[in-house]
């Protein structure tokens, strides 16, 4: 579906429960509140896969972004589009601290 030829990852440790982290990236129009490049996000419709939504970053630049995949409670991948051309994919995802080392002691 995708072929890119660049890729970027990113990793935070979150002081919070698995849920609570959930709770807050996969509320409608939400990710104002924890993505620091952010301006404005509205949701079309929202939960599951077919959601859409638009994000404006601060430096202008508006993309839809939809849900391609859903994973209730541990993330969702996202395809993201300017002006109706593919641009991006993102992922997200929550492991809880401890699930990715379980066993190595």
């Amino acid at each position: 579906m995708f072929n890119y030829d660049e890729s970027i990852s990113a990793e935070s440790e979150i002081a919070a429960p698995a849920q609570v982290v959930w709770e807050q990236i996969s509320k409608p129009g939400g990710v104002v509140q924890w993505h620091p490049f952010v301006k404005e996000n509205k949701a079309e419709r929202w939960s599951g896969i077919g959601s859409r939504d638009i994000v404006t970053y601060y430096i202008g630049r508006s993309f839809q972004r939809e849900v391609i995949k859903w994973m209730e409670g541990s993330g969702y991948d996202l395809k993201l589009t300017e002006n109706g051309k593919n641009e991006a994919r993102a992922e997200y995802r929550i492991t809880p601290l401890g699930a990715t080392n379980a066993g190595s002691r």
